[in-house]
C-alpha cells in the first residue's frame, strides 16, 4: 500500500533515511536505550528495503533470479565480520563501525534516487488490475497452500535467524573456537554459502531440480547436518557442517 502511494522511489528513500539516521544515532556511541531505538530504525529501513526492492525483482517471475537477487545479501555478510574484527584487533571502539552503514546507506539512497527516478511498477493483468486489496486478500485466504507456507516460512526464518545469532556464542562457549576463528565461521555460514553458493547453485541453468524435491532434500539434509554439529566435537568437521547447513537453508528462504 506504501507503495502504491508514493511510489518505489519513494519507498526506498525513505528505507535509505531511517537505515541511516539509525546509524548515525549508533555512531555517537549513546546510553543502551538510544542504542536500541537506533538498531530498531535499521531495522525498520532494512525491512522497507527488503520488501520493496524484492517486489520490484518479482515482476520479472523468475525464482532463480530471485536466488540471485537474494544472493547478493551475501557480500555483506562476508565483509563485516572481517570489518568488525580488524577494528576489534585494532582496538577501535565498536561505536566506530556504524559509521561504514551509515556511510553506504548515504550513498545507496542517491544511487536509488536516480536509477528509480523514472520507474513505473508493470501493470498487472486484467483480470486483477482492477481487483482492490480486500478481494486479493479474500482470494489469497482461500488458497491452501498459503496457510501451510506461512508457519514453515516463519519456521525457516526462526531457524536462520537462531543459527546465525547464536553461532557465534555457541562456538566460543561450547565448541571452544577462538573468537576470531568464530567471527570467520559466521561469515561462511551467513555469506560464503548460506547467502551465495547455495542460492547460486539452484540457479545455474544446467541444474533441473523441482521446487519439492529440491527442498524436501535440503530440509532432511540440514537436519542431519545439524545434529552432526550439535554431537560430534571436531573443528573441521565444524567448518563443513556450517558450510553445509547455510548451503542448505539458502534456496529454501525466497
Amino acid at each position: 500500500m506504501l507503495q502504491s502511494a508514493i511510489g518505489t522511489r519513494g519507498v526506498l528513500l525513505m528505507a535509505g533515511f531511517w537505515y541511516a539516521i539509525g546509524s548515525l544515532l549508533i555512531a555517537f556511541a549513546p546510553p543502551f536505550p538510544a542504542v536500541m531505538i537506533g538498531l530498531v530504525l535499521m531495522g525498520l529501513g532494512g525491512g522497507f528495503y527488503d520488501t520493496c526492492l524484492t517486489s520490484v525483482v518479482s515482476h520479472f517471475e523468475s525464482t532463480k533470479l530471485m536466488n540471485v537477487f537474494y544472493s547478493f545479501f551475501g557480500f555483506g555478510s562476508l565483509v563485516s565480520p572481517f570489518i568488525i574484527g580488524a577494528l576489534a584487533k585494532a582496538g577501535i571502539p565498536w561505536n566506530v563501525f556504524y559509521w561504514v552503514p551509515f556511510s553506504l546507506s548515504v550513498l545507496v539512497a542517491l544511487c536509488h534516487f536516480f536509477l528509480f527516478k523514472n520507474y513505473i511498477a508493470p501493470s498487472e493483468d486484467g483480470s486483477t488490475e482492477h481487483q482492490g486489496l480486500q478481494g486479493k486478500i479474500k482470494k489469497m485466504i482461500r488458497m491452501q497452500i498459503i496457510w501451510v507456507g506461512i508457519p514453515l516460512t516463519i519456521l525457516g526464518f526462526a531457524i536462520n535467524n537462531t543459527l546465525g545469532n547464536w553461532l557465534t556464542s555457541y562456538l566460543i562457549e561450547v565448541k571452544e573456537s577462538g573468537p576470531d576463528v568464530s567471527r570467520y565461521q559466521l561469515s561462511v555460514y551467513w555469506a560464503g554459502i548460506r547467502l551465495t553458493f547455495g542460492r547460486v547453485f539452484f540457479s545455474l541453468p544446467f541444474i533441473h531440480v523441482t521446487e519439492r524435491v529440491g527442498n524436501t532434500l535440503l530440509v532432511v539434509t540440514l537436519a542431519g547436518v545439524i545434529t552432526i554439529f550439535w554431537t560430534v566435537r571436531s573443528a573441521p568437521l565444524a567448518w563443513i557442517m556450517i558450510g553445509t547447513a547455510g548451503f542448505c537453508l539458502g534456496p529454501n528462504t525466497p
